[in-house]
């Protein structure tokens, strides 16, 4: 190993040396007479510290190969604006990973000043397990939400992302939060979890609160709203026809669903032919359809380009993860419909049993209007989703869905769909409930408090005083008696 890694960095001092030499014209040699006084000065304008903080950021920040603080053309780049720093600069690739620790610690450190001055009583925490298509890894990232001293904006840093090399239970999840909560002294701090609505997620919440005090694993489980829409429409898009809706609503629903997500990586991986893949997505109605009509405008060079000439532009692909693809198809498709129709006739005899008929465009307008609301709150949502907008999103929800239940739909299927999507809907608006915060949420805020709930919820007034004894309980006993950290400090000083 000894011998390769000396042959490795004299070919690199090599390269180096050519490419430099091809920049400065020989400067070495040109430098026989040196200005000691000038290399003085240009020594000490080297701050290590700050470069190697600049080149563990650039290489973590844009994921760049270890093997980039080899490249000749780098150092070139670095000994162009100074030729004295050739000794700060990394000669190996091997030394990346100890810098990049050296890093992380030195953050780390920061990080735990700023969590515990943070100006909120608790920090609060976005946890999301993710898992590869292969099964073959998975990853838990923790997130910590506070209110920075220093700035008094809200602020989150991932503070673990740690691999899970087998199961992944909620009661191992459990353990490694609580690591992570030692490791930053969080204990006293621990406040709300966001999270999307696996069971493993309970589980770990309720092994978690038999470790830290006062720790409600119910009231403090907010739910990632995007996966609830997400949910809902799968439900509305993916509904099983092996299922009646009364036995098992959510056991049909995700049994569609996975078998769409298996036949997808089939179809992706080539397991099965072309001609089975068709006659699968077949199954799913005009949705599979229009997804063979989009793999067929993509089956050859010659067969995208005439689409792309006749209707102006590609369809964009439908995947198996993110429903609004979906919708972007949908989009798209009723957007340019005469020119499609145009081109599903005259490819007719190719594609003759998922060409769309009048009732197939009906249904489509039905989905794409339903949908078109979902749509517009995910845009909306974005990153920078608060609190309040969670409770006022689903209020919104509610009423698309009583719209949409009293006017005509375009048969039968349609009705089916729209039946489990509010069965799922009605699901999580009243797990809501359960977390009182999210009325907090409205109720602290300028334009909504407690007329918003009144109006919205007043055909049961009742919930309205509920939610509010609720959230009174909250202040009474999570934040009344806080102290804002310069507060304390003030208090201290005057009892000195």
């Amino acid at each position: 190993i000894r011998v390769i890694e000396h042959v490795e960095r004299s070919d690199l001092k090599k390269q180096q040396h050519g490419t430099i030499t091809d920049l400065f014209g020989r400067q070495e040699e040109r430098q026989v007479s040196r200005d000691l006084t000038e290399e003085k000065y240009l020594a000490n304008a080297i701050n290590i510290p700050a470069f190697e903080e600049a080149l563990a950021r650039l290489l973590a920040v844009r994921n760049i190969a270890h093997t980039f603080i080899e490249y000749p053309e780098f150092h070139a780049v670095i000994l162009s604006c100074n030729y004295m720093a050739r000794d700060v600069l990394l000669r190996s690739r091997r030394a990346v990973p100890k810098l990049l620790k050296k890093t992380f610690a030195q953050h780390k450190q920061g990080l735990v000043k700023k969590l515990h001055n943070s100006l909120s009583s608790m920090v609060h925490f976005t946890i999301d397990m993710w898992t590869s298509s292969e099964q073959k890894a998975a990853y838990q990232a923790i997130v910590v939400h506070f209110v920075d001293a220093e700035t008094r904006g809200v602020a989150q840093a991932l503070l673990s992302l740690r691999e899970f090399k087998g199961s992944h239970t909620g009661k191992l999840q459990a353990k490694a939060f609580l690591e992570v909560v030692e490791e930053y002294d969080l204990r006293g701090k621990v406040g709300y979890f966001t999270m999307d609505n696996h069971d493993a997620n309970d589980a770990m919440l309720d092994d978690i609160a038999k470790e830290i005090d006062g720790l409600d694993p119910v009231a403090r489980r907010l739910r990632c709203s995007g996966h609830i829409m997400n949910l809902i429409v799968q439900a509305f898009l993916f509904r099983s026809k092996a299922k009646k809706i009364q036995d098992d609503e959510r056991e049909g629903i995700d049994e569609a669903y996975e078998r769409l997500c298996r036949l997808s990586e089939r179809e992706e991986g080539g397991i099965i032919t072309k001609a089975q893949a068709t006659e699968e997505w077949r199954e799913f109605s005009v949705l599979g359809k229009l997804h063979n009509l989009c793999i067929y405008s993509r089956s050859s060079t010659s067969i995208y380009n005439d689409f792309k000439a006749e209707i102006g532009r590609a369809l964009p692909r439908d995947n198996d993860t993110r429903w609004n693809s979906w919708f972007r198809l949908i989009d798209v498709a009723i957007e340019n419909r005469a020119k499609f129709m145009d081109w599903i006739q005259e490819n007719h005899a190719k594609i003759e049993k998922d060409a769309l008929d009048h009732n197939d465009w009906n249904e489509l307008g039905d989905i794409h209007a339903f949908l078109q609301v979902f749509h517009q709150i995910s845009v909306r949502q974005g990153r920078e989703n608060t609190l309040d907008e969670v409770l006022s999103h689903m209020d919104f929800l509610h009423h698309h869905f009583t719209r949409t239940k009293n006017r005509a739909f375009s048969g039968p299927r349609f009705y089916a769909r729209f039946h489990v999507a509010w069965l799922k809907f009605e699901k999580y608006y009243q797990l809501t409930e359960q977390a009182p915060v999210y009325v907090a949420g409205i109720l602290l805020h300028p334009a909504l408090r407690k007329s918003y709930l009144s109006e919205q919820w007043k055909r049961n007034p009742a919930w309205v005083s509920n939610a509010v004894k609720a959230v009174r309980k909250i202040w009474s006993t999570d934040y009344k008696s806080y102290q804002l950290p310069d507060e304390q400090q003030e208090k201290e000083q005057e009892l000195d």
